[in-house]
């Protein structure tokens, strides 16, 4: 038996049936290894969690015509970029009240007329009442003039009444009197000098105004103005036959045209609505429940969704106060088809500024 034994020979193990005991085994751990290793790796590239979903502000302007006629040129087209000040439509004005020039007219004749009669009658108010003024103050100095005449007789009265009330001459009454009178043409002597005193100063005042306004109303000034008033409403009526010429606000794209060559339009009527060619920032919108309300300030990962995964760092701008419903159908959450939130604006990173496009979509992760 013992020979027997030696003599068996060893059975070797297939190299399918290994094959297949590796692949049961092994394999699958291997994979699973390897596709979470993959995971990882993606994720750190890829990912920013979490994320919020933003848009780029896509700032839209209206360009109106002032007054109601019709479009006489329409100077662009759909997509076409223009800069500010391009002319974009020529507008001819229907408006009645707008191009009446024989109302306006006439309405120039009235006002000067008051112009020059309004002028004539107050210069000749300003004469009189400085000739008035001149007359008053001469009366003043007269008035004076004889209270300081008036006032050595009442003194050489005074002393003989004194001294024939020291004699007993006199009585009383007659120096008590003789007093009186004194007194009193020495107050209206100093009453007088102040009179005199303010109106000389006020006569002083009137005069330089009086001159200055009879400069200014001359005779040869106030034709002039009246000549280039009447010039001035030409010029407008001028202004008001011409075409309407209205230019693009800011530099941009044009976006929908709603009136052609060749319309009527009425006052504060869209023509053509521009898009500006950039964003100056991000708008989000901050779901209740989610994440921590956010302060003004706060960082913020930028994140654009091309294939290069560009990333910048921009920060809270203005923060909503209330919540409200979500418009922006880009910005609904999947399977969702009404929801409000909190809108959250944020700086555009001036490394995305070239990159990004107004209403692009853009990950946001906000940092506290």
């Amino acid at each position: 038996m013992a020979e027997g034994e030696k003599q068996r020979r060893e059975i070797k193990m297939p190299v399918t049936q290994m094959w297949r005991e590796f692949r049961m085994r092994y394999l699958p751990i291997g994979v699973f290894l390897a596709a979470g290793v993959m995971a990882f790796v993606l994720w750190q590239q890829a990912v920013v969690g979490p994320t919020l979903v933003g848009e780029v502000e896509a700032v839209q302007v209206a360009v109106t015509t002032p007054d109601a006629g019709y479009v006489t040129k329409l100077n662009v087209r759909p997509m076409q970029m223009v800069k500010a000040g391009d002319v974009i439509a020529e507008i001819f004005s229907t408006d009645v009240r707008a191009m009446s020039s024989q109302v306006q007219d006439l309405r120039s004749r009235i006002a000067m007329s008051q112009l020059e009669i309004g002028s004539i009658v107050d210069r000749e108010r300003i004469a009189f009442d400085f000739q008035a003024l001149s007359m008053n103050t001469l009366r003043f100095r007269s008035d004076l003039a004889a209270a300081r005449a008036e006032l050595p007789t009442l003194e050489s009265a005074l002393k003989r009444a004194e001294q024939g009330w020291n004699e007993r001459v006199l009585p009383y009454n007659d120096y008590e009197l003789a007093l009186r009178t004194r007194d009193s043409v020495k107050a209206r002597i100093a009453e007088l000098e102040k009179l005199v005193s303010e109106a000389e100063e006020r006569l002083k005042q009137a005069g330089s105004a009086a001159g200055s306004f009879t400069n200014f109303a001359s005779a040869h000034s106030l034709p002039d103005a009246i000549d280039r008033l009447s010039a001035d409403r030409k010029a407008v009526d001028d202004v008001r036959r011409a075409p309407l010429v209205l230019r693009a606000p800011i530099d941009g794209t044009v976006g929908e045209i709603r009136r052609r060559a060749g319309e009527n339009v009425a006052a504060n009527d869209i023509i053509v609505t521009l898009h500006k060619l950039t964003g100056d920032r991000i708008i989000t919108y901050l779901r209740q429940g989610m994440v921590e309300t956010p302060r003004a300030g706060a960082p913020v990962t930028v994140r654009c969704r091309t294939r290069a995964r560009e990333e910048g760092k921009g920060q809270v701008e203005d923060v909503g106060y209330r919540y409200e419903s979500i418009t922006n159908q880009a910005l609904l959450r999947p399977g969702v088809p009404v929801e409000r939130g909190m809108p959250i604006g944020i700086t555009m990173p001036e490394s995305l500024r070239p990159i990004l496009r107004p209403g692009e979509l853009v990950d946001l992760a906000i940092g506290q």
